[in-house]
Formats: C-alpha cells, structure tokens, sequence
C-alpha cells in the first residue's frame, strides 16, 4: 500500500522518450564538438570551447584532465560548472586518486561516496564543491590514455539522471576533438620551429641586429592587442614579424653591416628585401598567409614607401602595424651611423610621421598601450583614411 505504481502504459512511453532526448542532446554536442575542430584552435581555446559545450547540454559539474609531456603527471586543461577555483588548479602524479587510476589504467570508475573511498584524493576542495560521486572516464589519442574526463555531482541520482551511457559517449567525442587539438599544437610547435630557424639565418647574416625580430614582435603584439585583433590575427603578426627580414638572406652582407650611408645601388638592392622574403615564404604553403605583411612592411602611409608605392588602408593592417614596430625597434638601438634613440624620443618621432610614414591608428594603439595619448590631429592625417 501506499506505493504509486505505473501502469504499463507509462513504463512503455517513458524509457523510449528518454533515451531520444538523450540522443538529442549527443547530436547537439557532437554537432559543436564537429564545429570545435572545424575552426583549429590551439588547444587552450579548444579545452575551453568544449568546457563551454558542456556547460550548455550536461547538468553536472566536468573536469578535463589531461597528462603532461612527461606522461608522469596530470592536470586541469578545463572545468565545468565549478563555484571555486580550487580544482582548476590541481596538478597529481599519474598514480594519485581515481582520476590518476582511470589514466593509468585505461579504466571508467565510478565512486558514489568519495569520502569513503580511499583511492579519492583532494577531498577538501571537492567538499567545498558539494561533491559526493565521481564518474571518470579515460580520454584516448590514438589508443593511447593521455586523461580523462571526471563529471561529479552532489548526488548519485544527478549523475544517472544524465545517464551513464551518454556521459561516456560525450567523453568518446571530446576524445576525438582532444586528439585533434594534440595534433594542432604539434603543427604548431614545428611551425614556431621553422620560423625560429629562419630567424637564426637573418641574424647570422647581421650579427648587428641580432634579437631586432624578437622585439619587433613583441611590439607588434602589444599593438595589435590594443587594436583588439583577434587571437588568430594576433598569431599571424607575430610570426610576420619574426620573419618581417627574412629576405635579407638574399642580400649581400657587406651592405647589410656597412656602417655608412648606402649608395643609391645599395639602397635598391637592400630595399628588394620584401619581395625577396615574400618569394621565399611562397615556396612554404603554411607560411604564405604571412606574405602580406612582409611584401608591404616598408609602404608608407602617404604612399611613398615600396615595393609598390601603395598608400593609406590599401596597405594590409598587419603591414602597417609592422612598420611602426620596426621603426620603434630600429630607432631605439645604435646603429653604426647614429646613436639610438630614447623611447620618449622614438615615440614622439612616430608622432611627428603620423599620416605621412605610418598610420594614426597604429600610431595611437602603439601610445595608448604605454599610456599615452596620440594628438587628434594626427589622428585624421593620410589618404583613404578609414
């Protein structure tokens, strides 16, 4: 007496209508886990899209752990749902806890009382969560472990009203979008490797400018963050910057350490460098995005630069953020032929060939970011301005 049974009727409707929502929401996942690796971040910004993704569709909280290059040790790359920080900063050697012996072993476990299991470590910080039960389920990269996905919740019931069933198969999918991730910073890795090398042979044929595309980059950055560029953008201007000079190889090294004046031939020559860097990138298919930049580095504003003599917002943004960060760079270092420059100096000179040299807004970005405030009148200075 007193129990609610259901009659068959219900039983029969109930279990199918839940197992098509739960599909439903797979679909969904699976849909912008696809749209995830689709779009090839690195794979911070991976880990942190597909934390966002569950989120959105999964009513529990989620840690994404993953092993370091050392295989020896596993930490945070992402987390969902939590109130504190605690977790997202636990870093354990692969043999501690659940999470380490779902690594180690390649095993799902689940734990309905963390306090009472003595392989749960980090019980404090997951007290303060409100954790009770843990499901932790291995991550894969081509049959190989390399972490492991940990929904958790107050209750046992939280965790099997999301099912089981589809939490492993959300896991299985982020396995695939993790393995891609993997693979995007390994290109990337031999993509910053390639361009270093080209670096290290610009700064072999003129040991005087040794470390000048490094800071190049390093100003071009803080410039293209105060423009508000986006991350992807923000990486083509790095790299274009560390190889603004590449074509220099192709230059004769008694002009490129001359310590006087160029003749009028030697300045022609040095100043083919642009396009001898641009038909060398050419020859690389993942570093011909950077052309652009490089061809059009020493175009001026005013439209008096070269190689083509183009002007105002026909010159690509990430050319004209170049030309600032290189002129930054080169009048703050000695030359043989002149002293360098103070910053006050360097900066006020940019100023001055706001809307002739350089462009106003690349000018003002470059001011802004070290605190200060470019004139308004040069902010207008400069045909096709936009």
């Amino acid at each position: 007496m007193g129990q609610n049974i259901k009659s068959p009727s219900e039983n029969f409707s109930s279990a199918p209508r839940k197992k098509v929502i739960s599909q439903e929401k797979e679909l969904k996942i699976l849909r912008e886990l696809n749209q995830i690796m689709r779009e090839g971040f690195s794979f911070e910004e991976v880990m942190a899209s597909i934390a966002k993704v569950l989120a959105d569709n999964v009513r529990v909280k989620a840690l994404i752990m993953s092993m370091d290059r050392t295989g020896l040790k596993f930490r945070v790359a992402a987390s969902s749902g939590l109130h504190y920080s605690g977790l997202n900063n636990i870093c354990l050697n692969i043999n501690e806890g659940i999470v380490g012996k779902t690594i180690s072993d390649g095993v799902i476990l689940f734990v309905n009382q963390v306090k009472k299991d003595p392989r749960v470590c980090c019980l404090e910080l997951l007290a303060a969560e409100g954790i009770n039960c843990l499901f932790s389920i291995p991550l894969y990269n081509r049959e190989k472990v390399i972490g492991a996905l940990v929904f958790m919740a107050e209750r046992e019931e939280d965790l099997k009203k999301e099912g089981l069933d589809f939490l492993t198969n959300v896991a299985n999918h982020i396995s695939v979008a993790l393995e891609k991730a993997i693979l995007y910073e390994n290109i990337y890795e031999n993509y910053l490797y390639t361009i270093k090398a080209l670096v290290a042979a610009i700064d072999a044929k003129d040991n005087y400018t040794r470390g000048h595309s490094e800071r190049v980059m390093e100003y071009a950055v803080i410039i293209a963050k105060a423009l508000n560029l986006p991350d992807s953008v923000i990486d083509d201007i790095k790299f274009a910057a560390l190889l603004h000079d590449i074509g220099k190889i192709g230059v004769d090294e008694k002009i490129l350490r001359k310590p006087g004046r160029l003749t009028e031939e030697e300045f022609s020559t040095i100043s083919a460098h642009p396009q001898i860097g641009a038909k060398i990138l050419s020859q690389v298919d993942y570093l011909r995005n950077l052309i652009p930049a490089i061809l059009y580095h020493h175009e001026r504003f005013s439209g008096d630069g070269y190689p083509q003599g183009i002007a105002g917002t026909d010159i690509p943004l990430a050319a004209r953020i170049l030309a600032v960060a290189d002129s930054l760079d080169a009048m703050t270092y000695d030359r043989p032929y002149r002293r360098a420059f103070s910053i006050e100096q360097a900066l006020n000179e940019l100023v001055r060939c706001s809307g002739t040299q350089f462009d106003p807004q690349v000018v003002a970005a470059l001011l802004k970011s070290v605190g200060k405030e470019i004139p308004e009148e040069f902010q207008l200075k400069g045909p096709n301005k936009q």
